[in-house]
């Protein structure tokens, strides 16, 4: 069995650009405003096991343009 990320919404020139949700494997997701494959404003994190969220503000989290949000929520899994 292959597990996949899956994006569901909108794309420019096929990047994510737009309105989106990206699914993991497990059911949870990040839904966000994406630009050329990253999320570039605030976005929520819900946890399928468990049934939470998180908000989360890009600007604070990160001091350069890249934002390796799979690290976030890596982290994110782990404090629970």
């Amino acid at each position: 069995m292959k597990f996949e990320y899956v994006f569901e919404g909108e794309f420019v020139d096929g990047y994510k650009h737009g309105i989106g949700r990206l699914y993991e494997p497990n059911g949870s997701y990040i839904y966000a405003y994406w630009e050329y494959n990253k999320p570039v404003r605030n976005f929520v994190y819900y946890e399928a096991d468990g049934n939470r969220y998180r908000l989360y503000n890009i600007p604070q989290m990160a001091t350069s343009g890249d934002v390796d949000f799979y690290a976030i929520i890596d982290n994110f899994v782990k404090d629970k």
